[in-house]
Formats: structure tokens, C-alpha cells, sequence
């Protein structure tokens, strides 16, 4: 999480994670002869006002590195990002639809 940005506002953002509105999407991309791998994230209301996005290079030895990596390197942006955010909801129930693209 290199690059980390938020829209001005995230309450709407938080309010969907409530009421299950929320999405978020994640890419990883492998570069084989440079053998590093990169990912981007974002968490986004439904009509795409309020958001936290971010990524970056993947850490780790080259040897490693591979797209599927990549891949979950994104869905880990997510986690970490929801695990920073936890202490807002108070024990309440949340719900966030996740995907993933692989080409």
C-alpha cells in the first residue's frame, strides 16, 4: 500500500459497508521480465462518490513474484484497508461485495 487516497468524504462510504452497498474491486499485474509484481484496489460506494483506492509494488524476492500473486496482493490492500477501518463499526455487522479481475 504505497499509494494510498480517499475521496473528501468516507462517511457515505462506511454508512454502505452497514448496509451492504459497498464494493470493492481489485487488479494485480505481473511483469515477467522485470519479475515485479504490482496491485490496485479500491473501495467504492454504488454510484461511485466516496472511495478509498490504493497499491503499489508488491514486496518480496523476485523469485516469488508471479501473477497470482499480484492478484491476491490486491485483495490483501482490501483486507488491510478494512482491518484499519474496524474500530468505526463497534462490533456491528458489515457487509462488502469483493472482486477480482485475472486476464
Amino acid at each position: 500500500m504505497s499509494t494510498l487516497r480517499t475521496s473528501p468524504s468516507i462517511e457515505g462510504l462506511l454508512l454502505a459497508f452497514r448496509n451492504g452497498t459497498g464494493c470493492a474491486v481489485s487488479d494485480g499485474s505481473y511483469y515477467p521480465n522485470e519479475k515485479v509484481g504490482a496491485a490496485a484496489w479500491i473501495i467504492i460506494t454504488s454510484n461511485g462518490t466516496e472511495w478509498i483506492e490504493g497499491g503499489g509494488v508488491l514486496l518480496g524476492p523476485a523469485d516469488v513474484q508471479n501473477s497470482y500473486r499480484s492478484e491476491l496482493g490486491g485483495q490483501v490492500g482490501i483486507a488491510l484497508c478494512l482491518k484499519s477501518l474496524k474500530q468505526e463499526f463497534d462490533g456491528q455487522e458489515t457487509s462488502l461485495l469483493t472482486a477480482s479481475s485475472h486476464l
